[in-house]
């Protein structure tokens, strides 16, 4: 599992890139990866956790956002493609 708090998205017609600072042993590591964009994922913003595994993102609103998924934990996103280090960051 990878991932970490979002401090960065960037929309586009076809996918939203998500920008992360690691938590744990890559507390250090910005990542980014790339989802579909769909109602949940638009909703995604600064200071959300997101983690990925496999072809699957999952994303963990914090509380100012759960209007938007009441009662929702997780909230499963799909990738595009593999996490990369963002150029701007790295």
């Amino acid at each position: 599992m990878t991932g970490g708090t979002v401090i960065k998205t960037n929309g586009d017609y076809d996918h939203i890139e998500i920008v992360v600072k690691g938590t744990g042993c890559e507390e250090n590591d910005i990542l980014a990866i790339k989802v579909e964009v769909s109602a949940k994922s638009q909703c995604v913003s600064q200071g959300d956790k997101v983690w990925w595994q496999g072809r699957k993102a999952y994303w963990s609103p914090v509380n100012s956002h759960l209007k938007c998924f009441k009662g929702v934990e997780d909230v499963e996103l799909s990738r595009i493609g593999y996490s990369y280090a963002p150029k701007v960051y790295s």
